[in-house]
């Protein structure tokens, strides 16, 4: 009896921790993709977190996405495995314009720190591009 009661106390908890309306996906997973740059995953993981961040440009924000920018960090830094700060906004002169948002990301007691670039053009919503060293 106390066995079955571990499961389902373990099982219960799993879920609990892991729900989709609270969060896209579980703490560890998304630590794992960065620790690994594993790009496939991260950009799906960015599309989900910034599906409802349409661009508004206006006369102070030309791509309309600064605003959007800080939303994204505030989502990240609710991953406790995170510490998201922004290097710079629409700072890469490319078209559209990229900006640059620095990770700490902790996994399996291992830190490291990584750049995330990330297109912040004024038609669609902020997309991943690519991670890279400071």
């Amino acid at each position: 009896m106390r066995s079955w009661l571990f499961i389902y106390t373990v099982t219960i908890s799993l879920f609990l921790s892991c729900s989709k309306e609270k969060e896209p996906i579980c703490h560890d997973d998304i630590c794992e993709y960065f620790y690994n740059e594993n790009d496939s995953l991260i950009q799906e993981e960015i599309a989900r977190l910034t599906l409802d961040l349409l661009p508004k440009p206006s006369d102070y924000d030309k791509w309309g996405q600064s605003e959007n920018l800080d939303i994204l960090i505030e989502r990240l830094n609710k991953y406790n495995c995170i510490v998201a700060t922004k290097v710079c906004y629409a700072c890469i002169y490319t078209l559209p314009p990229q900006s640059e948002v620095k990770l700490v990301v902790t996994y399996n007691r291992e830190i490291i720190t990584r750049i995330m670039d990330l297109l912040t053009g004024e038609e669609e919503p902020i997309k991943y591009l690519r991670l890279h060293d400071e």
